[in-house]
């Protein structure tokens, strides 16, 4: 079982610098590379954190053989898993802090064009900054969280090192993660069998990258945005509950009926999405922007 979590808000999040989405004169300027989380975004990592290790917070189980036998029960918590981008680094350490489990940081979980400087390649060709950025280096990491496990690719030279990552790398990336994700639940199905729904992995990710992710799990190649029709959106510190298992009807056709060989065994429960109610305070519930960027148009018929 997997709850993926998105990053508290971020500076860039509060000055509504939406560079995934503004084009033209609607980008912000005051966007950063690397932004740290905002004071209502370790709020919010801080009330996830209790929410999660509350009484509150139940997952389905199974109960024996039979499929229709099924309680709530609470999670065990196995690892968290986070990007090294500083704004998933803080949201992991205050949920670290209240849960105790290890947090492994990946830096395959970044946001879709790692770091950059100034505007998102939304997918297509244009105009982009093409300065370097490095990432945060592995000691200044490990100087802030010494407690985290960090990949063998973050090093002291940072761990991005290159200019914005293209819309076509990203998804490569996402397929990369997405069959990582399959693997870790397989393993974990093969060593604790039913009792593998309640023992949880937290992915602490990124909005854009969890949008991507989602759509390689369903099997459903991803577009840039302009072209799109599907979006998994999500707000800050929202949860959502992801059970990838195998498909007990294989041989049946899916709904997209697409899928070929291993792809066709696989069976992807979206058990919830995208859930703030956990943060109680509406003034911490700040949405994340939900629709595609469009421009207004005078006449809607």
């Amino acid at each position: 079982m997997w709850f993926f979590i998105r990053h508290a808000e971020s500076s860039n999040n509060a000055t509504n610098n939406n560079d995934s989405t503004d084009t033209k004169n609607k980008y912000n300027d005051k966007r950063v590379p690397d932004p740290h989380l905002t004071e209502t975004g370790f709020k919010q990592a801080k009330i996830t954190a209790e929410y999660l290790a509350s009484k509150y917070n139940k997952v389905w189980q199974q109960q024996g053989e039979d499929q229709k036998e099924v309680c709530l029960t609470e999670p065990i918590f196995g690892g968290i898993y986070c990007s090294p981008m500083q704004r998933s680094l803080d949201t992991a350490f205050e949920i670290q802090r209240t849960l105790g489990c290890p947090v492994y940081v990946n830096a395959e979980l970044c946001e879709v064009g790692g770091v950059f400087h100034g505007k998102r390649n939304h997918g297509y060709e244009g105009e982009v900054d093409n300065r370097t950025c490095t990432g945060k280096k592995r000691r200044d990491i490990l100087k802030e969280y010494p407690e985290f496990i960090l990949d063998d690719n973050i090093t002291d030279e940072g761990w991005w090192g290159k200019p914005q990552e293209s819309f076509k790398d990203a998804i490569k990336r996402a397929h990369k993660v997405a069959e990582w994700l399959w693997e870790v639940s397989y393993n974990n199905i093969s060593q604790y069998g039913v009792e593998s729904q309640r023992r949880v992995n937290i992915l602490i990710t990124h909005g854009l990258f969890q949008d991507l992710l989602m759509k390689k799990l369903i099997q459903r190649e991803p577009l840039p945005s302009c072209e799109e029709s599907l979006f998994f959106p999500c707000e800050n510190c929202a949860i959502s509950q992801i059970s990838l298992v195998k498909n007990p009807h294989p041989d049946k056709k899916s709904s997209g009926g697409t899928e070929k060989g291993e792809a066709k065994s696989r069976m992807c429960i979206c058990i919830k999405w995208n859930s703030t109610s956990h943060l109680t305070d509406e003034s911490l519930r700040k949405s994340a922007r939900i629709f595609p960027y469009m421009e207004k148009t005078k006449n809607i018929n």
